[in-house]
């Protein structure tokens, strides 16, 4: 049946006559279908969008990324090493000690687009002087890189260095107390014993889970205490030591040292004792008894 205009639901129903002010209804709707519709397609075609970006870059020539490329390295590699070795020699007595890594220096677009890379090389001459050597090399899609040009061999700059107050920034270096030095002598006699049970008795584990690894076949000859430093808030403290240490056959110790870090608990009380030990560095970041 239907609803008179006098009914108290007739204002359920759309718009019938025109309103000043007043947005029709079907309008609304209109906009509402507009605005989903624009919304689908940008998430719908945003990644053709993308897809199409991609493939026009490819199309331009752009090389891929290449510069820890091992095959560019090893090409560099071998041409510096046939230049260091041919006669006369261009640096008497020097070699390679490291790669220094690689920089883009151009690249040619199109599609038989080539990348030209330099690989840099630290070399140290028989004086100690370090060398930067510089090879460049090309690069291009599907084909092995070859050697475009070099070597370029510059000096380094080795008159300065680093001014530091210890091995462990933000620690300030002290004086090593008496009864840490006496802790530290017993540890390194324990870790140059080859006794498991010993070291570990050194150091005060109770854990059976823990390994304790001993140099074996050696007699820790001397221990030094070069830097030392106490932890802030802690009563640990961290040194680091060169070891001399001399091996089975020998009968003169060595003049070169091993350099490690030990981390003392309960360094400023009576009973010190080495807990844990790593690399030149270390220091700081060792914890108790942690596995080495």
């Amino acid at each position: 049946m239907p609803r008179s205009h006098s009914s108290p639901l007739a204002w359920y129903d759309g718009d019938e006559v025109p309103r000043a002010g007043v947005a029709s209804t079907q309008a609304l709707a209109r906009r509402q279908r507009l605005y989903r519709a624009w919304v689908w397609a940008s998430v719908v075609l945003a990644p053709f969008a993308f897809l199409v970006a991609l493939v026009s870059a490819t199309r331009s020539g752009a090389p891929p990324a290449i510069l820890t490329s091992p095959l560019g390295q090893a090409a560099a590699s071998v041409a510096l090493s046939a230049w260091l070795k041919s006669h006369p020699a261009p640096l008497p007595g020097a070699h390679v000690v490291d790669w220094a890594g690689a920089s883009v220096v151009g690249q040619a677009p199109g599609p038989a687009g080539w990348q030209a890379v330099d690989e840099h090389f630290v070399l140290v001459g028989m004086s100690g002087t370090l060398w930067m050597a510089t090879v460049e090399v090309a690069f291009a899609a599907g084909a092995m890189p070859g050697v475009v040009a070099g070597p370029y061999v510059v000096p380094l700059a080795t008159s300065q260095s680093v001014a530091t107050s210890g091995p462990w920034p933000g620690l300030q270096a002290g004086t090593v107390p008496t009864l840490v030095s006496a802790a530290i002598a017993g540890w390194a006699r324990a870790y140059c014993s080859g006794n498991p049970a010993e070291l570990r008795l050194a150091v005060g584990d109770n854990d059976p889970a823990h390994v304790y690894q001993p140099l074996g076949g050696v007699v820790a000859e001397a221990v030094a205490v070069p830097w030392y430093a106490q932890l802030p808030r802690s009563s640990d403290a961290v040194a680091q030591v060169d070891l001399h240490v001399r091996w089975a056959g020998q009968r003169v110790m060595p003049a070169q040292p091993m350099v490690m870090d030990l981390l003392i608990a309960r360094a400023s009380g009576l009973a010190p004792l080495v807990v844990s030990w790593g690399p030149p560095g270390s220091g700081p970041s060792l914890r108790a008894y942690q596995p080495q």
